[in-house]
């Protein structure tokens, strides 16, 4: 595993202007400011009404060019799907599981999967509601048998027994051996208030933010371990800038805030965050570690990556804003409506990262009966921009690698956060009920 890229104090503010929606919500902000003062000061320039709207729109579409986010090179210029052998439903060569796959950048990653021939599985809350988006996806793909294309399971992941019955029905599905090719953990949650979770073992209580974002993910990577290992899966999780704010002197358990009264949402978002990147870089370790005991090395080997997908403009926060204190931050999401619209990428863009660490360098493809040249164009690609290459336990965005904080990499806070997530759900999984708990310790 390479050396992390740090964020120091110096690169922080580099970092944050790195992302293209902030850049373009500045831009938004001083073009209007500036059109707006003209216009309230009555400067004596001749323009029509229809001039200084003709000026607004011109703002609003430097800012929308400026918010858009880098778009994986993988993918560009495909004339025809990444993998030529359509899915065929539980057959399916090449398979995908995507937590919080409704709505947002889960539901456009699904979309542009099945696009390239990927059979996914939907882990969601509710399966009933998934069908309508189900059934818009398959119209816009003009796909006739959403069978051999998807799979809608349930997966409630404020619920570890939830967690685990989902690997128990993966695992009585009979795919080919060898099939997960991704797994993304993509689902997670900005609550307004404290709530603990119902299934928490004795003693040991969850949040539900922390099981959401983190331990529920945790979980079903660790039950699925064994086939990620066979299967050479790889393993993306969303993690976010907001893992900045997650200071050197706090404990790596105060990522699940269990007390009311020390509980603050930030605070408990970011929390979740620094755990996706623990969680990724500690994840990877074991890989090393499984595939270096191994007598014969695998030419595909599982790995995982970190993403900051930006922010996206999906109703992702709205319960957050709903709530809280009753409604008083609601004005934030109609005040800022335009500017967010303008500024913030779409869920495709936003997807884009996830896309890029699953597609890009992966020796799958090049195994498999896609067209060579993507790989071709890949490795052009790498040679140009070395950091496009996914880089295994790294923070990735915009499709490249990116700092974290050097909390985020430190080693041994990402070891006793595995070893306090390990914790929390032995009563699910311990060394006496799963037979490769030795693999993940």
């Amino acid at each position: 595993m390479v050396e992390a890229r740090l964020v120091s104090p110096q690169s922080r503010i580099q970092f944050l202007a790195g992302l293209p929606e902030l850049r373009a919500l500045i831009t938004f902000f001083i073009g209007t400011s500036f059109v707006i003062t003209l216009w309230v000061k009555g400067v004596q320039i001749p323009l029509s009404p229809f001039t200084w709207i003709v000026a607004l729109i011109a703002v609003c579409a430097a800012t929308r060019i400026l918010g858009q986010g880098h778009l994986t090179e993988v993918l560009q210029g495909l004339q025809a799907p990444l993998f030529k052998t359509a899915p065929n439903g539980l057959s399916s060569l090449h398979v995908a599981i995507v937590t919080g796959a409704s709505s947002g950048i889960g539901l456009e990653t699904v979309k542009q999967l099945a696009r390239q021939n990927v059979f996914v599985i939907l882990a969601v809350r509710n399966p009933s509601k998934m069908q309508n988006a189900l059934h818009t996806i398959c119209s816009e793909l003009k796909i006739s048998d959403q069978g051999k294309y998807f799979r809608v399971m349930e997966l409630n992941l404020d619920s570890l027994q939830s967690v685990k019955n989902f690997v128990e029905n993966y695992n009585k599905l009979g795919l080919l051996p060898h099939s997960l090719a991704f797994l993304v953990n993509n689902a997670g949650a900005m609550l307004s208030a404290p709530k603990l979770i119902s299934d928490a073992a004795t003693g040991q209580p969850v949040d539900s933010a922390f099981s959401t974002n983190h331990l529920g993910h945790f979980l079903l990577t660790c039950l699925l371990f064994p086939t990620l290992v066979r299967s050479g899966t790889r393993v993306v999780s969303l993690s976010s800038a907001m893992h900045l704010a997650f200071t050197a002197s706090t404990p790596v358990t105060a990522t699940n805030t269990t007390d009311a009264k020390k509980w603050d949402a930030p605070a408990a978002y970011a929390g979740g965050k620094i755990s996706n990147i623990w969680f990724t870089r500690a994840l990877q370790r074991r890989f090393d570690r499984y595939y270096a005991s191994q007598k014969q090395p695998s030419q595909q080997q599982a790995t995982a990556y970190a993403i900051a997908p930006g922010t996206v403009w999906t109703a992702f926060h709205m319960p957050y804003y709903k709530e809280f204190m009753g409604g008083i931050l609601i004005w934030f999401p109609v005040v800022m409506g335009i500017p967010s619209y303008f500024s913030f990428k779409s869920a495709f863009e936003g997807c884009q990262s996830t896309l890029h660490m699953l597609f890009a360098g992966n020796p799958r493809i090049a195994q498999s009966d896609a067209s060579p040249q993507v790989n071709e164009k890949m490795e052009k690609l790498f040679q140009v921009e070395p950091t496009a290459r996914p880089s295994p336990g790294q923070m990735h965005a915009e499709c490249r690698l990116a700092p974290m904080s050097s909390v985020a990499a430190d080693e041994t806070k990402a070891e006793k956060h595995w070893e306090y997530s390990l914790q929390l759900v032995q009563h699910l999984m311990s060394k006496e009920t799963t037979q490769h708990f030795d693999l993940i310790q």
